[in-house]
């Protein structure tokens, strides 16, 4: 109930945000995590920090809003004494790295997608932090169930995004009813393809490679830029003649 949808939107205001998917959005230094930020707004903000069962990378970071807050965390998990500082030390400067290269990360992961598959993406949002993915939405011209399949034969690890949020079945009831048919509908166009600070360059060619081989299989590819997609298809019918089983758009110009 607390959880963001992969680190992409903030849920309505509670006590505290489940990040434990994503990662601070820090800039270049640690003292830029303010909870004061955009989408900063919950009074405590959870993060996992990517983090594993080895005791030199264990643990969390829980972000307070206020002094007081901190107080009463700091006496739920132990004294200070008991507190390992230069463990807390260590998560600091590797959450640092960590952030710079996810950062850097989703930027190129978005730009392949942006100039080599052409279908919109869900707008970069201030929620305080990371996305682990970028949301790729399936226009109308294709089936979404269709692409899921064809872009999980690409092997690119996407993941349907009512798996991961779907629509409460509460929000089906009375006339809420086709409101919530309607977001259900929405929900089901999305798709997020996964990206981490430990991605090399060819793990994001890869990724964004199988977005662009579904798209040109199901005639979406450069939905957003038509021209393009129609020069790009006029060129391979004059390279290997009319008939060919190459890109064709199902769209007009």
């Amino acid at each position: 109930w607390a959880q963001t949808i992969g680190g992409l939107v903030e849920p309505s205001r509670r006590a505290w945000t489940d990040h434990a998917d994503a990662l601070p959005d820090l800039s270049a230094c640690w003292a830029c995590a303010r909870l004061d930020a955009p989408g900063a707004r919950a009074p405590a903000l959870l993060f996992g920090l990517h983090l594993s069962a080895d005791p030199a990378t264990a643990g969390a970071l829980v972000v307070c809003g206020d002094r007081q807050l901190a107080a009463r965390v700091r006496v739920e998990v132990g004294s200070g004494s008991d507190l390992d500082w230069g463990a807390a030390l260590a998560q600091r400067d590797r959450l640092i790295d960590l952030a710079r290269a996810q950062r850097a990360a989703l930027a190129e992961l978005r730009r392949g997608l942006a100039e080599a598959a052409g279908l919109p993406l869900a707008p970069k949002t201030a929620v305080g932090a990371l996305p682990h993915g970028v949301a790729v939405r399936v226009p109308e011209d294709a089936e979404p169930s269709t692409f899921l399949v064809y872009l999980r034969a690409e092997r690119s690890g996407a993941v349907w995004l009512p798996e991961l949020a779907p629509v409460h079945y509460a929000a089906f009831r009375g006339a809420q009813g086709p409101a919530a048919r309607a977001a259900a509908a929405e929900l089901s166009r999305w798709l997020l393809v996964p990206v981490g600070p430990g991605f090399t360059a060819e793990d994001i060619a890869h990724a964004v490679l199988g977005v662009v081989k579904t798209a040109e299989y199901l005639g979406i590819r450069w939905r957003t830029d038509p021209a393009r997609a129609h020069a790009y298809a006029a060129d391979l019918t004059a390279r290997y003649g009319p008939g060919h089983d190459a890109y064709q758009p199902v769209f007009d110009r």
